[in-house]
């Protein structure tokens, strides 16, 4: 094979894979919707303060290295096909997006706020450090330390805000 057939072969691969990739991430999104008991709980709670999920409100798309997910309020939630090790890390990928979606609509998150935003990841990830990383994300966020400062601002208050988990805990 010359090099260009060679290359054409290696791009016919990527494309089937980013095909086989989406088809399982949606395969497998639409079977969380209907039999995942967390994945069920987030669309029963988003339900009941008013916003009707679809499947179409989740994007499976491939992504860099740093992250299987991610939720804007412009584009909903993205599912990172090339990212998920199992169907479970997709489940606990939807939950986490899908806190974030329910604190948007609930509390009317600002996220370019880095407190708001600092407060939506400590009240699904609860743990600071993640909470930190993903501030740090943001691109109102100048440095890792106004990051830790917004999450250590916030933390005691939305680290003890468990909705809409309040009926489970």
């Amino acid at each position: 094979m010359s090099e260009e057939e060679q290359k054409q072969f290696r791009k016919g691969l990527d494309a089937e894979l980013q095909d086989h990739q989406c088809r399982q991430c949606e395969v497998w999104r639409d079977n969380l919707m209907k039999n995942s008991p967390s994945v069920r709980f987030m669309v029963d709670s988003l339900r009941k303060i008013g916003h009707e999920l679809k499947r179409d409100d989740f994007m499976c798309a491939p992504c860099d290295a740093t992250r299987s997910g991610g939720f804007s309020p412009e584009d909903g939630i993205l599912l990172c096909q090339n990212r998920f090790n199992s169907k479970t890390h997709q489940e606990h990928t939807m939950v986490h997006e899908m806190v974030h979606l329910y604190d948007h609509h609930k509390f009317k998150v600002d996220w370019l706020n880095l407190r708001h935003h600092a407060c939506s990841e400590q009240h699904q990830a609860c743990v600071k450090r993640r909470a930190i990383l993903s501030v740090r994300e943001n691109p109102n966020c100048k440095s890792k330390e106004e990051a830790e400062r917004a999450v250590a601002s916030v933390f005691d208050s939305c680290f003890a805000d468990t909705r809409p988990f309040d009926e489970i805990y």
